[in-house]
């Protein structure tokens, strides 16, 4: 493993550790202030937004990587595509977890046990604002869940030529996923501290690979002849 390569799972690592151990303060303090505590809920929620943050943080890195494949391949070795695709798998199950213990923490604090809720109920013009980052997360899972099953069907003939414009659908369910982050997650906002500049950071950077990525689509669809 080369120094490069060093230097990225150090970051990599450090950048995990940083959001782990963030929500971990938010939800002791959050505990010493309300003085009420119950350990189910307390459990479920710290799972709930650990694996939230965490799959943001990972399909971060998802699109940095992989719109630039063959660039990263040169900087830290070819073990990196290995990753990507092992990184990808964990980030999708992080989403699953991040849903399922919502599901589980609204039953568990005897809000029902409604699947429909969590999954389908999708809204435009929703009754709040809120409402409607719900379902920009719910919209940013289905995205999420096709580009997956592209990736895993991709050797097949119609699949292999035209898998890569179904993870252009990485980019909208990244933004979709980032507003539900701020406006819904308590970890997030502009007032919760360094985790909303890594959150903005995050979208800069995605922002700036998009604007790239239109430029050169393009120079190339209208190039003078």
């Amino acid at each position: 493993m080369n120094k490069n390569s060093r230097i990225f799972l150090f970051f990599y690592i450090f950048v995990i550790l940083f959001f782990s151990f963030s929500i971990l303060s938010n939800i002791f303090h959050a505990i010493s202030i309300y003085k009420s505590f119950s350990f189910p809920l307390t459990a479920l929620n710290l799972l709930q937004r650990l694996s939230g943050s965490l799959a943001l943080f990972l399909l971060f890195v998802q699109i940095v990587i992989g719109a630039y494949r063959p660039k990263w391949s040169s900087i830290l070795g070819g073990w990196v595509m290995n990753f990507h695709i092992w990184e990808g798998r964990v980030a999708y199950f992080l989403v699953l977890l991040h849903t399922f213990s919502l599901l589980l923490f609204n039953f568990v604090a005897k809000k029902g046990f409604n699947p429909f809720y969590v999954f389908v109920d999708f809204c435009i013009l929703c009754r709040t604002k809120l409402e409607l980052f719900y379902s920009f997360g719910r919209f940013g899972f289905y995205l999420l869940t096709l580009a997956v099953v592209a990736a895993v069907v991709r050797s097949r003939p119609w699949w292999k030529e035209n898998w890569r414009y179904f993870h252009y659908l990485n980019y909208v369910l990244f933004f979709l996923i980032s507003l539900h982050t701020f406006f819904v997650g308590s970890d997030f906002s502009y007032k919760s501290g360094y985790l909303f500049y890594f959150l903005l950071s995050f979208v800069i950077v995605v922002s700036l690979i998009v604007l790239q990525k239109l430029l050169f689509w393009f120079k190339s669809s209208f190039r003078w002849k």
